[in-house]
């Protein structure tokens, strides 16, 4: 292999017992060899065609990419990396535009919310949300269109995080009631400047705050990948398993 393969056999080893059974039939393909070049393809930004023959056939990676991101396979690893070293006694929320190339966004018109693309003032584009803990390890990553507010999708991305004493660390766009009065029930701390036409000003621990920029900086390790920086494949589960795979290297490997 020359310099291109991606995987040590030490990583390799961390995710293995993670990945897939194949008890039945014909041997699957080297895992380690097609995850090398599936890695490759999205953190160079090259086709299918287009990545290096040492990483075998590219329509053996193309099937293995679509077939485990539609199985939830690259999410499932995430998540189980994510839990052994995440501490979520802090955890930090925001969502950062994804420009869509005309290849994914080709056939869309006013909206394509089926494939999370939204129109907005800069054009069509998809929305990623981030949830990471207060060391700067990420726990939870989804995906909406671009004109969806980030609010929308708090709930839903913090919900299985929270507990008691966590304390939740967010920007004005997040200064919501209904999600205060969720985070006081779930006896969690709201870290969250409040809007500036509120009549009644919320107290925040600004020097706390001040450690968001953590999440900011997440998102842009995040998008030296070529194929988060500008989306281009159609698939929403094709795009944000590129995302799982792209923190899972990163962070835990």
């Amino acid at each position: 292999m020359s310099s291109n393969f991606r995987l040590t056999e030490e990583q390799f080893n961390k995710i293995s017992p993670l990945l897939p059974n194949k008890p039945r039939g014909v041997p699957r393909v080297d895992d380690r060899r097609v995850l090398s070049g599936i890695i490759f393809c999205i953190q160079r930004g090259y086709r299918w065609s287009d990545v290096p023959p040492e990483y075998g056939p590219a329509k053996t990676l193309y099937n293995r990419w679509k077939r485990w991101s539609e199985a939830g396979v690259f999410e499932r690893v995430f998540d189980a990396l994510a839990r052994e070293t995440a501490d979520l006694s802090t955890l930090m929320i925001d969502a950062s535009h994804v420009k869509t190339h005309r290849i994914a966004a080709n056939g869309v018109k006013k909206t394509a919310r089926g494939r999370s693309i939204g129109k907005t003032k800069g054009g069509l584009n998809s929305k990623l949300h981030l949830v990471c803990d207060g060391g700067g390890c990420p726990v939870h990553l989804g995906l909406t269109a671009g004109n969806r507010a980030d609010i929308s999708q708090a709930r839903q991305c913090l919900e299985p995080y929270v507990a008691k004493g966590c304390t939740v660390i967010a920007d004005r766009g997040y200064d919501a009631n209904h999600l205060r009065d969720w985070l006081t029930k779930a006896e969690a701390t709201a870290c969250i400047p409040p809007r500036k036409n509120r009549k009644v000003q919320f107290e925040y621990d600004a020097d706390l705050y001040k450690t968001r920029n953590i999440v900011e900086r997440m998102f842009n390790r995040l998008k030296d990948w070529r194929q988060l920086s500008l989306r281009t494949f159609r698939c929403p589960n094709t795009f944000l398993a590129a995302a799982h795979i792209a923190a899972t290297v990163i962070w835990f490997l």
